[in-house]
């Protein structure tokens, strides 16, 4: 609802944004024409409509009909004014009616043609513009779906590579996890029912750590890496993960898992590997324990 409002608000604001700019291109192109049209009478111009038909093909370029209406009207006010008898209006010999009426004739050719111009510019602009944004939101569908696992949604081992330098000297959690006796489950419940537990288990920590923290490292193997977390907020989000999971169950038994972790700052290069290796031997120690806990150390540089 509040999308919506938001969205309704938004709309408004550029309707009102595009009224305004509308008037101020009307406004402009007919005080310039206005002027213009005082200027070649005070100067005696022996042939205005020259210097008037000017003004009205750059106002018509710049502003479209915005702009060429009004400067039409003007030159159109401006020319029954110089060529009637006395500047009356009204009376007019035959040769300059005929004026008028080429003028009236020439006026509406240039403004609709310039015009047609212009709308077809803004066009050909809007369509690059669309194109565009869609070539760009295709771009990042593209990259995103490279650096995603297509059956977790969570992040896979490229993005995980690509990700390295940004933990470099940082505070973060390594988690391994692994989905315990998961070959059982394939074997006696069928791969389908595998890939579903994997999916399920890949949302779940989507939810509790994040898209950007979350990857599948390889097989039933995920991996958790947040950096700037405190080792109390992480321990809850732990806790969460394994809930969770407990609650999902392939023909009446449940799914566990078993993780490591570590924490620390990451002060070298190779600090990442390590840290990679630290939380595999804790993952490693919870498997011989008898699995189904998370065990986590502090990880120190040397």
């Amino acid at each position: 609802m509040n999308n919506k409002l938001k969205t309704t608000s938004i709309d408004r604001f550029n309707d009102v944004d595009k009224h305004i700019k509308i008037i101020h291109q009307i406004l402009i192109s007919t005080i310039c024409m206005g002027v213009l049209a005082v200027i070649v009478y005070k100067t005696n111009i022996p042939n205005p409509n020259m210097i008037m038909v000017t003004g009205l093909v750059i106002f018509s370029a710049l502003f479209g009909t915005n702009g060429g209406i009004p400067a039409a009207i003007i030159m159109m006010v401006y020319t029954t004014f110089f060529f009637s008898e006395n500047h009356s209006f009204v009376t007019y010999t035959d040769l300059n009616l005929r004026k008028v009426y080429v003028t009236l004739f020439g006026v509406t050719v240039i403004t609709l043609f310039v015009c047609f111009l212009k709308k077809s510019e803004n066009d050909a602009f809007d369509k690059i513009e669309f194109f565009s944004k869609e070539l760009k939101d295709h771009n990042i569908k593209l990259q995103k779906s490279s650096i995603t696992d297509h059956l977790t949604g969570t992040k896979n081992r490229l993005a995980l590579r690509n990700d390295y330098t940004n933990y470099d000297n940082k505070n973060i959690h390594i988690m391994m996890i692994d989905v315990d006796d998961f070959k059982a489950i394939n074997d006696t419940a069928g791969h389908e029912s595998g890939d579903m537990v994997l999916k399920n288990i890949g949302q779940i920590l989507i939810d509790i750590f994040g898209f950007e923290h979350s990857y599948r490292y390889g097989g039933d193997e995920f991996m958790i890496i947040c950096d700037e977390i405190n080792e109390n907020e992480f321990k809850n989000k732990c806790n969460e993960m394994m809930n969770r999971i407990s609650d999902l169950s392939v023909n009446n038994e449940k799914v566990t898992i078993s993780a490591g972790y570590v924490y620390g700052y990451t002060k070298f290069n190779d600090d990442l590997r390590t840290m990679f290796s630290s939380a595999d031997e804790n993952l490693y120690q919870v498997k011989t324990n008898g699995k189904k806990e998370v065990i986590g150390t502090e990880f120190k540089s040397i």
